[in-house]
């Protein structure tokens, strides 16, 4: 009965207004759901690359799990070398230097196709790349973002905890692996040593 006195005020032209605003608000929560989905859309990262003693193929899951993981370690980040300049004083050389190092040795990147903004504990951040250094024996040792305009920012006083869990996460990872050689972290290159 109600919605047939609402369809007669609706053709008579009172409630007109209204009914074009249930419609706006209706097509804009279509288009939202539509857009971002369950909200996860915009931190799925384009690529989750793990370079052991090669670069490893990873299933979907995996990828999912390691960029949850180096999110998590992002977040506790308390310093950058952006907003913490009066705290970590290194020279962009040193920060390349270190970022180089990393990324020719085991680590983990996570690349998103737009930047988007991270929260850390020492603030927010546009970060369009994670990477997160695997070479040390007994956690993961050192974090960079790569920021909207391609900068290198390196991060410090991060949660050791994480940087253990998540190197242990990348350990039974590797030991699921079929190859044996990147599963034990062992490399034909006697200059890299294996985990």
């Amino acid at each position: 009965m109600a919605a047939v006195a609402s369809q007669a005020r609706f053709r008579s032209g009172k409630d007109k207004g209204r009914m074009s605003r249930y419609a706006v608000l209706l097509c804009a929560g279509l288009v939202s759901t539509c857009v971002f989905g369950d909200g996860t859309s915009s931190d799925t990262p384009a690529r989750v690359e793990l370079t052991w003693a090669e670069p490893v193929s990873l299933e979907r899951e995996h990828e999912s799990a390691l960029h949850e993981s180096a999110s998590a370690l992002l977040a506790t980040s308390q310093f950058n070398s952006v907003q913490h300049t009066n705290i970590l004083t290194p020279s962009n050389a040193q920060i390349q230097k270190r970022y180089s190092a990393t990324v020719s040795g085991r680590h983990l990147l996570i690349a998103y196709d737009e930047p988007k903004q991270v929260e850390t504990m020492g603030g927010v951040l546009p970060v369009r790349k994670i990477v997160v250094g695997l070479d040390r024996e007994d956690y993961a040792a050192s974090l960079f973002t790569i920021d909207d305009r391609g900068a290198v920012v390196e991060h410090a006083k991060y949660d050791g905890g994480k940087c253990i869990e998540l190197l242990e996460e990348v350990r039974r990872l590797m030991e699921t692996l079929p190859s044996s050689g990147a599963a034990a972290g062992t490399t034909d290159d006697p200059s890299r040593p294996g985990p």
